[in-house]
């Protein structure tokens, strides 16, 4: 992937997908900015042992990258722009935005419609769909002020902005044991996610490539819900027969954010190991 030397925002790198891609740039000689929510003791934690361990890939390679962590609460639109702020205060540049933040709490997953709180729907919308567009709002800005200053040199390039949504959104919709339907909340939510990506192509262009990447079962931090029956059942609706690991789908982000996919814009990619043609 042509993504060494470019800077490039990863939010939610603490998470599953998010670390992933973290460790993948890392490797590739990317400057990178990790993003945590800084909520709690645990998420600077883990912010802390992906910056150690990026640092040190980096330098088993020789890298000179740059490398930060920024906690930011990306609910907060005030928030987001000094994060933006700072982010471009200090790595002068700004080339790929990774969308990979998403609200998760025990159990949320396996609700049924109309069993959410108001304020469990609030948190999963403000963190999921507002987190997003703020970071657009700010961060497109950024990455357009950093192509121009490449394109005045005659190189016809765009940044990119990957989002994520997920296969609910494209209307397979997970069911329990008694075939009523989980998670609607957070498949209202990442739906939504599809909206903001086709309004901010439009907003941005010809500047920035902007694509979401839809995962299917991923081994994160949200299957630790799921019971080793419920793991292999959902293993089974897929012509793959297993999870999807989260190097899998952070490698199609790399491959979203970086030149070789030049021309690709507007699209949804689905990493699912065929569970959306396999139900």
């Amino acid at each position: 992937m042509n993504l060494k030397h470019r800077t490039v925002v990863i939010t939610g790198a603490s998470g599953g997908i998010g670390r992933a891609l973290a460790l993948r740039c890392a490797e590739d000689g990317v400057n990178m900015v990790i993003h945590y929510s800084g909520r709690n003791v645990d998420s600077k934690r883990r912010a802390d042992a992906l910056l150690k361990k990026v640092r040190s890939i980096a330098m088993a390679k020789g890298s000179n990258s740059k490398v930060a962590a920024f906690p930011c609460d990306l609910t907060s639109r005030k928030q987001v722009s000094s994060f933006a702020e700072q982010v471009f205060d200090e790595f002068g540049s700004v080339d790929g935005l990774a969308l990979l933040h998403g609200y998760s709490s025990a159990g949320l997953w396996k609700k049924h419609s109309g069993d959410y709180t108001e304020a469990e729907e609030e948190s999963i919308w403000r963190t999921d769909v507002m987190g997003s567009k703020y970071c657009i709002f700010e961060f497109a800005p950024l990455i357009i002020k950093t192509v121009q200053g490449v394109r005045s040199q005659g190189v016809p390039v765009a940044g990119s902005v990957v989002l994520i949504s997920s296969t609910p959104a494209l209307g397979s919709i997970p069911e329990d044991r008694d075939g009523r339907s989980i998670g609607e909340a957070f498949s209202a939510a990442k739906t939504a996610i599809i909206s903001v990506m086709r309004h901010a192509v439009v907003d941005y262009k010809p500047h920035v490539r902007v694509n979401i990447v839809a995962p299917g079962n991923v081994e994160t931090g949200w299957a630790l819900d799921l019971s080793e029956k419920e793991k292999r059942s959902a293993a089974e609706e897929t012509p793959l027969g297993r999870w999807i690991k989260p190097e899998e789908a952070a490698s199609v982000v790399a491959f979203l954010l970086s030149s070789d996919a030049s021309a690709v814009n507007n699209q949804i990619i689905v990493v699912d190991g065929g569970y959306v043609t396999g139900r």
